[in-house]
């Protein structure tokens, strides 16, 4: 095999592969849009393929259903959030450090809007697709590594339950307020509402970092 041939022969898997994340990535992006605008239950398919070009052909050897194309978005949106999730301060931040931190996350939520309205939409509902819980499971994961009253809430013990539901609605109130703050912007109100979020969050991690929960 001479020098060219060895050039083309290492090129084409390497287009193949691009073509393919290219392609993925444009089904997800119309199956977001789509989500978003008339709901991921009421989403089909065809839909997805017609909004993204892509014959159904095409759209089938990628992803198999539309829960598939949900687990897609859900990877990207899991690593983005991660990264500003693990920048919390631990293990026991002040209210200052706390509502710093939030700022960030807001911004973040605020620059692409719609990962996380389109998943909090979906959570809302009982019977929940796998992606949501995955979501849920990470926001809880990377928080318990880095504060010990998020620990506990994940950890078997006689105190989880009560510890799980204080996280979840400390994690809820925090999502719905960034989301506020996307909407309404950066102003007076916008800032109230994150301050709301680092009040709640500071409370819990300050007052359940350990101790009983009969005497947060």
């Amino acid at each position: 095999m001479n020098e060219i041939s060895s050039i083309v022969t290492v090129i084409k898997p390497d287009l193949r592969a691009a073509r393919k994340v290219f392609t993925r990535a444009h089904i997800c992006a119309a199956a977001r849009q789509l989500f978003v605008e008339n709901g991921y239950v009421a989403t089909t398919m065809e839909q997805i393929g017609k909004l993204a070009g892509a014959p159904r052909s095409t759209l089938y050897t990628h992803f198999s259903d539309k829960e598939e194309i949900l687990d897609a978005i859900a990877d990207e949106y899991i690593k983005k959030l991660g990264e500003i999730l693990a920048c919390v301060p631990c293990p026991r931040p002040t209210r200052t450090e706390i509502r710093a931190w939030i700022s960030e996350l807001a911004q973040f939520i605020r620059d692409d809007r719609m990962p996380t309205i389109l998943f909090n939409g979906i959570g809302s509902g009982l019977d929940m697709p796998r992606a949501v819980k995955r979501i849920g499971e990470s926001v809880m994961g990377v928080l318990a590594s880095r504060l010990p009253a998020f620990a506990i809430a994940i950890t078997e013990g006689p105190e989880q339950s009560a510890y799980r539901a204080y996280a979840q609605v400390a994690v809820r109130e925090l999502s719905l307020c960034c989301q506020t703050y996307a909407i309404v912007g950066d102003d007076a109100l916008g800032g109230h509402y994150l301050d709301v979020a680092a009040d709640i969050f500071h409370r819990f991690t300050r007052d359940f970092a350990g101790d009983k929960v009969s005497a947060a």
